[in-house]
């Protein structure tokens, strides 16, 4: 009889050791997906920051363009209404493209 009571009361240690290392975990868990929304949206406006940035950038560097020179110009010049996704992202790749370009050529031209 006093093995199954020491069982029992074994048990009953393990059962609470284990809620406990649950409910920590459980908070841990919470902490995390906080962390997570928070971490998330700062993301989201350093994304959209980068976004504008680069923008500006191209739209400086087409400003900067003698004219008839392609680029991030012609990009910003067609209507996204106007595109279908797989001309659009055609069309960014290729003032991307330009936009890296004109600072690798400007850099050969001051060499």
């Amino acid at each position: 009889m006093l093995s199954r009571h020491s069982l029992l009361s074994s048990m009953e240690v393990q059962q609470r050791e284990t809620v406990e290392t649950l409910e920590l975990t459980q908070a841990e868990a919470s902490s995390l997906r906080e962390q997570n929304a928070i971490l998330s949206v700062s993301l989201s406006a350093q994304t959209q920051r980068l976004e504008l940035a680069m923008q500006q950038s191209m739209a400086a560097a087409a400003a900067r363009a003698p004219p008839g020179v392609a680029g991030a110009a012609a990009v910003s010049a067609a209507s996204p209404a106007s595109l279908n996704p797989d001309e659009e992202g055609q069309a960014m790749v290729d003032g991307m493209i330009s936009w890296m370009l004109s600072f690798v050529g400007g850099r050969r031209g001051k060499n």
